[in-house]
């Protein structure tokens, strides 16, 4: 029995690896805890049915924790549901990004122009074209960034901007693959999010 227990435990690790925080872990430990204490007060006083008020306390303190986790986790929610409509306001109404994405369309005016090396050089660091682009592309890159670290909010990017995202990643996927075969970790978490989101 406790063995298929740890077993279950250990799955649910490795399937949400990549979700798990430290604070779960310390939500985690306080379960146990209370768990383990909970089941010595009653064993001590399963015989004496007149010290089972000694519990009571006891239980009290454990709805006062879960209370303070799940309050602790809607103020988290809420927090990042906020920092991600200030992330998404600021993709669409930054001047900056306007401006790159005009520059970007005097030269790849749809979508379906891609970026390829008879365009431009993709070693010309110096060329407007491709600054504007990198600058696009590492915003991206920070948006996948805070994705990955559980920062935002993921289901709301994706419905605000999946089409748009995938769409630039496709058109400059030449250019991105250019910079990875040197380098992998460039770009490597938009990358990864591309593909995560096209199935979606």
């Amino acid at each position: 029995m406790r063995g298929s227990i740890l077993v279950a435990i250990l799955v649910l690790v490795v399937a949400f690896a990549e979700k798990i925080r430290p604070r779960h872990c310390l939500y985690a430990a306080v379960a146990i805890t209370a768990v383990g204490a909970s089941w010595v007060l009653y064993l001590e006083a399963a015989g004496q049915p007149d010290e089972l008020w000694h519990v009571a306390p006891f239980f009290g303190s454990v709805l006062i924790t879960l209370g303070w986790v799940v309050t602790s986790e809607v103020n988290i929610r809420n927090s990042r549901r906020q920092h991600t409509i200030g992330l998404i306001t600021q993709h669409a109404f930054d001047a900056t990004r306007i401006a790159n994405r005009e520059k970007i369309k005097e030269r790849l005016p749809s979508y379906r122009t891609k970026l390829t090396n008879d365009i431009v050089n993709f070693d010309d660091e110096n060329d407007t074209l491709l600054k504007a682009i990198d600058l696009e592309l590492d915003y991206y890159e920070f948006l996948a960034v805070a994705v990955k670290n559980d920062d935002v909010n993921e289901r709301m990017l994706l419905d605000c901007l999946k089409t748009q995202f995938c769409h630039f990643h496709e058109q400059n996927k030449e250019y991105i693959g250019h910079w990875q075969k040197s380098r992998p970790s460039v770009w490597e978490h938009q990358t990864k999010m591309y593909r995560r989101w096209i199935g979606k």
